[in-house]
């Protein structure tokens, strides 16, 4: 009887060392805190493995690890938000070409409406036109500001058919810059 009683308080040291030794303790993570079974008396005692002792370390090492977790977290998030900003960034970008590209896509095709509306004038017979042609030059492309040159020279030469001729050539110049090189 007297080694049952002794099976008990052995299996008892056993559970309460493998409480606190928590779910790791078979494998090295509280190796260090390992109950020992003090050999002194018939009765057995566990060294700083109580458990309170355990919970406050099993508690310590969640905190621990919560606060790893948190902080790459917060790492991730921190390089997910530089990753918004600069596809923000590229996307604003993107957006101030497009409609610097629109913007001036617009300006010249309404230079070509007025090269158009010149050359009508000038089929008519009005030589008044230069203001027209010089409102309109500097949106177009340097071919095309060349042919508008030569109209402008065309019609202080009062040559009016070469004028036309010139703007002709200044309106296919400009769509020919539109539809790429």
């Amino acid at each position: 009887m007297n080694s049952s009683i002794a099976d008990r308080r052995m299996a008892a040291v056993i559970f309460v060392a493998l409480a606190a030794a928590g779910p790791f303790g078979l494998f090295g993570a509280a190796a260090a805190q390992s109950p020992s079974i003090d050999g002194g008396d018939d009765e057995a005692t566990v060294d700083a493995g109580t458990p309170d002792a355990a919970a406050a370390r099993l508690d310590t090492l969640r905190t621990e690890a919560a606060l790893q977790q948190i902080e790459l977290l917060q790492n991730l998030n921190d390089q997910v938000a530089g990753v918004r900003d600069q596809l923000a960034q590229e996307q604003a970008l993107r957006a101030s070409a497009s409609a610097a590209t629109q913007e001036a896509f617009a300006g010249t095709q309404s230079a070509v409406d007025a090269l158009s509306t010149t050359e009508q004038r000038l089929a008519y017979g009005d030589s008044d036109v230069v203001d027209a042609l010089n409102s309109a030059s500097p949106s177009l492309p340097f071919p095309a500001q060349l042919a508008v040159d030569n109209a402008r020279g065309a019609i202080q030469r009062e040559d009016l058919a070469e004028a036309r001729y010139w703007i002709s050539v200044a309106i296919v110049e400009t769509e020919r810059s539109q539809l790429g090189p």
